[in-house]
């Protein structure tokens, strides 16, 4: 559900709307609240989401994510969608991508970042961070073509996201 609140959007709408949904309907801890040292609440759970109100949500500003974010919610505190599986799936990871991509609001790159997160390196998650980025370091700040830009890392082969997190550290390094 967090990748979702990252599409179409820079990174401080991600925040808002991830710290949003914490606030509204994730479980405060014993250190939450306000004030030094205080920590958020936890992300909420699918069933809280799922259970919520369409006030609720649209307070939170998901945008177009609301109903995608609400279905998945839905499937998965229905025990229709076992995302724990995919952890631990023997498929292909093309076979897995294609079962992300059937997730409403999860096109390549959402599926990209998921598939990382679960291990596997084999597509990369385009997008406005990525294109800056080998834009400056691969086409003297041209930016590429989609084709281009896939091929950046594509000697990586099954390793190519975490090529480019390496190569994106490394870079990172050199700037500070």
């Amino acid at each position: 559900m967090k990748t979702i609140c990252t599409t179409n959007v820079q990174w401080g709408g991600t925040r808002a709307m991830v710290r949003g949904l914490t606030q509204r309907l994730g479980d405060a801890g014993p250190l939450s609240g306000e004030g030094p040292g205080a920590l958020p609440n936890s992300f909420p759970t699918p069933l809280a989401i799922a259970s919520a109100d369409g006030q609720a949500l649209s307070a939170v500003r998901l945008g177009y994510r609301a109903p995608y974010i609400r279905e998945l919610a839905e499937r998965v505190a229905g025990g229709t969608l076992n995302l724990e599986e995919l952890c631990t799936a023997q498929e292909s990871t093309e076979e897995i991508r294609r079962a992300l991509l059937d997730i409403k609001g999860v096109g390549p790159y959402a599926a990209a970042t998921l598939l990382m997160l679960l291990g596997r390196y084999d597509h990369l998650a385009i997008d406005s961070v990525y294109r800056a980025f080998v834009s400056r370091r691969y086409f003297e700040g041209r930016a590429p073509s989609d084709e281009e830009a896939q091929q950046v890392y594509a000697d990586w082969g099954s390793w190519k996201y975490l090529g480019y997190w390496f190569d994106l550290l490394q870079g990172l390094d050199e700037e500070v």
